[in-house]
């Protein structure tokens, strides 16, 4: 069953004091600068990106993003396919993700996703038997803003998220089509809920055109069943777009989460046309 959208009242407030956008030419400037650089979101499609982490976790394709109370491992003990998954230790309040590198070098690990492009996102997380509900919600994948920090911008929380609260999985969505986003939490909205089952696997695959304005599409799916549809924006309107991070982000006390099969590309996994069904899995 597809769920549509519901919007509960924030746990954040929210300014919607108007702010005075920056100057046309600084923008101007900015714009040519970024793209000259190619850090813009690029006007041709981004190549595919899959890892199993069966070679490990490679650092030319993933950039680790801890504190020292994260530990991040490859491991045997779990796989959704192989023999190896990604293992993440997070303590109470830390951050514990990893981001995968669009490009090479330093200009590469800055490349951000398209707007108004197709884009698939799937991966596999495991939740341990162990696991126990807590009253502070904690991210899985988020898919992170990209603020426009010469112009003041400040954060905003991820326009795309997945996460854990209690004993539910929540998807949650925020957007601004104003250039500067004024002072405020925006990513408030909820997309869908539904019950985690920790001791299994779950198959996520997201299907996104990232726009801060109707454009904007999001489709969800879980062990192949869609969940979750919805048009209209789904980011912000930034110089650069989005950018996924994996793992675990700001639990209330010590978890461990496993993934494997990661997959960002521009058709959908296993081929087809039909954007309205996604393939499940064995």
């Amino acid at each position: 069953m597809i769920a549509r959208t519901v919007t509960p009242s924030s746990q954040h407030s929210m300014s919607y004091l108007h702010t005075q956008r920056p100057k046309r030419n600084a923008t101007r400037v900015w714009c040519a600068l970024l793209a000259s650089l190619g850090l813009t979101a690029p006007a041709a499609a981004l190549e595919d990106f899959v890892d199993g982490f069966e070679s490990g976790l490679s650092e030319t394709a993933w950039k680790r993003d801890g504190d020292t109370e994260c530990r991040i491992t490859v491991s045997d003990e779990v796989a959704r396919s192989g023999k190896r998954a990604i293992r993440f230790d997070a303590g109470p309040g830390s951050r514990c993700e990893i981001v995968p590198w669009l490009g090479t070098g330093l200009l590469g690990s800055m490349k951000r996703e398209p707007f108004e492009r197709e884009r698939w996102y799937g991966f596999s997380v495991f939740i341990p038997p162990e696991w126990t509900p807590h009253e502070r919600n904690e991210i899985i994948a988020q898919w992170h803003g990209s603020r426009d920090v010469p112009f003041g911008e400040r954060g905003r929380g991820p326009p795309l998220a997945l996460r854990i609260h209690r004993e539910q999985w929540w998807i949650t969505y925020g957007w601004d089509e104003d250039f500067k986003s004024s002072p405020g939490y925006r990513a408030k909205w909820t997309l869908w809920t539904g019950p985690v089952t920790p001791g299994q696997w779950t198959d996520w695959l997201f299907r996104v055109i990232w726009s801060h304005d109707d454009a904007g599409e999001t489709d969800v799916w879980m062990n192949g069943e869609m969940v979750a549809q919805r048009r209209g924006p789904n980011t912000y309107n930034d110089l650069r777009g989005v950018y996924l991070k994996l793992g675990d982000y700001h639990p209330g006390v010590r978890r461990t989460v496993f993934i494997d099969d990661v997959t960002l590309t521009n058709t959908r996994p296993g081929g087809g046309e039909d954007a309205g069904a996604a393939p499940g899995r064995d």
